[in-house]
């Protein structure tokens, strides 16, 4: 996944799912303060998911299911999108 995304500072929302993405989140996805939601599911993401994301304040939807994805939910992230958002 290309870390250039986060240089898209006006985007609202992200959905990739379903790409046969491979690689990382990018831990700069919060340079992009405007993001409500994140969809990337059903892809071939691996490594963990970025605490950064916790850092976007009007975040409300995130699908990060079926990758490869290890570790838990940071706890930035459970804060931000509180107990049904995950």
């Amino acid at each position: 996944m290309p870390q250039e995304i986060s240089q898209l500072n006006q985007l609202i929302e992200i959905n990739l799912s379903s790409n046969k993405l491979t690689g990382e989140i990018p831990n700069t996805l919060n340079h992009c303060p405007n993001l409500v939601s994140i969809m990337m599911d059903n892809n071939f993401l691996m490594g963990a998911i970025p605490d950064s994301i916790g850092n976007i304040s009007g975040l409300s939807i995130l699908n990060l299911s079926h990758n490869n994805l290890t570790g838990g939910i940071p706890a930035a992230l459970r804060l931000s999108l509180g107990a049904t958002g995950y």
